[in-house]
């Protein structure tokens, strides 16, 4: 506990320090500089300051920067409440090369000054929550972030830079208002990035950054200009989820083969719908045909399942492989080819049986010819050969004469089988030729 006590005013002592050489000298500090150090107990940066006659001393008044450099904290680093510590001053709040292994703490602050953090590892948690950055800039650039960061309910006037920066856990921005431009370049995150509730005056910018498994803009509904998320790459593995509950989807900006539509399961039918019609609006009028294209097929599916019978879910999956929902229209001439040739062979196995139930005068002589009269592979042939002459009669008939039907056994009901596909093939080929 003693040592505790002692290592608590560690702090405070060397800043002093900087204040009696100082003062003595008769001159002004500028630059307040912490480098190569270790720090193995909790550093409360603003305790500290706060144990100083801050008001009265000229030389500390007179800091301009604050800089931590190429240290090393093995305990927590806590740097809060500002609003009771005169740091007017100060123009810059620097930390570079440094190492935090445990929880910082750097909430409920009210920065008037510069913000930059560069090529550190944070190995813990970090909290900027209830924050406000009133600088020209806040930059991060280089950082490796190992545990969760924080800056919900924060307030940004000035621009955020967040560049080559990797984020091993979740980020989150919830309910905070960005007064200006918020830049992510080159940056990497690998669970969840949320911005929930956020209220952007300008725009928010991805540019070669790695999407999160799950990117969350829900509730956002003031955007002074978009969210750009064109310029990404997807996740390691799979797609980025994203959610639009409740958003303004029209200023955000995306395509969706880095994106897969999120949704928790207690959602409506009807609130899936409007977002799925938003996208597709967005598509449309960004001119994303693809992009379009796979909402408009996963809309598709959805209108159709919801219903949830047995009719909807059949109809489902003729639309989505018969013609992939109308985008693969020259599918169903595969299928006519596909049915064709499995239809002759069928009647090839009973062709003596379908002529018995439905005659047609030259097939039935052709098989008298060159059936009955032949043997071996000439037989296969003309076997193949007339009940594929024999299929396409039957399929592609506009009409099929009742009154030629001698008997209703199983080959009667297999010849309306034909007949019927054929009809069905008719439908579309004509919904083809109306849609050129």
């Amino acid at each position: 506990m003693k040592i505790k006590i002692v290592c608590y005013f560690a702090l405070c002592v060397m800043l002093s320090c900087f204040y009696m050489i100082m003062s003595q000298e008769n001159n002004i500090i500028k630059d307040l500089q912490l480098k190569n150090k270790e720090y193995h107990f909790v550093v409360n940066f603003t305790d500290s300051v706060k144990n100083l006659n801050w008001d009265e001393n000229d030389a500390l008044r007179s800091i301009k920067s604050i800089e931590i450099d190429n240290s090393e904290f093995f305990n927590e680093v806590k740097f809060q409440d500002s609003t009771n510590v005169q740091l007017d001053s100060i123009q810059r709040l620097y930390f570079s090369n440094s190492i935090f292994h445990d929880n910082c703490f750097f909430d409920l602050l009210f920065y008037r000054n510069n913000f930059n953090v560069e090529n550190c590892i944070f190995r813990k948690n970090v909290n900027f929550t209830y924050s406000s950055f009133e600088a020209y800039r806040i930059y991060f650039e280089k950082n490796d972030f190992r545990g969760k960061i924080d800056f919900d309910t924060s307030i940004f006037r000035k621009v955020l830079d967040v560049k080559n920066c990797i984020f091993k856990e979740k980020v989150t921005f919830d309910y905070s208002i960005f007064d200006t431009l918020v830049f992510f370049n080159q940056s990497k995150f690998y669970d969840t990035l949320s911005f929930r509730g956020c209220s952007f005056s300008d725009r928010l910018r991805f540019d070669q950054d790695t999407l999160p498994y799950f990117l969350d803009l829900s509730e956002i509904t003031n955007v002074g200009r978009e969210i750009d998320l064109i310029n990404t790459y997807p996740p390691l593995f799979g797609k980025c989820e994203l959610n639009l509950i409740n958003s303004d989807i029209s200023k955000i900006k995306f395509q969706i083969h880095n994106f897969k539509l999120w949704f928790p399961d207690t959602i409506s039918y009807d609130v899936k719908a409007s977002i799925y019609e938003d996208v597709l609006k967005n598509f449309l009028d960004n001119g994303f045909t693809e992009s379009y294209e796979i909402i408009d097929k996963e809309y598709s599916e959805l209108k159709f399942l919801h219903r949830n019978t047995w009719f909807s879910i059949l109809s489902n999956y003729t639309q989505k492989y018969w013609w992939d929902y109308g985008y693969k229209k020259e599918r169903v001439f595969l299928w006519i080819v596909g049915f064709l040739l499995i239809f002759t062979l069928i009647t090839a196995t009973s062709i003596k049986g379908t002529l018995d139930v439905y005659k047609i005068c030259f097939i039935e002589k052709d098989y008298t010819e060159k059936i009955i009269n032949s043997t071996g592979f000439s037989k296969f042939i003309n076997t193949i050969r007339i009940s594929f002459l024999y299929t396409l009669i039957l399929f592609f008939a506009l009409k099929l004469d009742f009154h030629k039907i001698a008997k209703t056994n199983i080959c009667f009901y297999y010849i309306l089988l034909v007949y019927v596909v054929g009809i069905v093939c008719y439908g579309f080929i004509l919904n083809i030729i109306a849609g050129k």
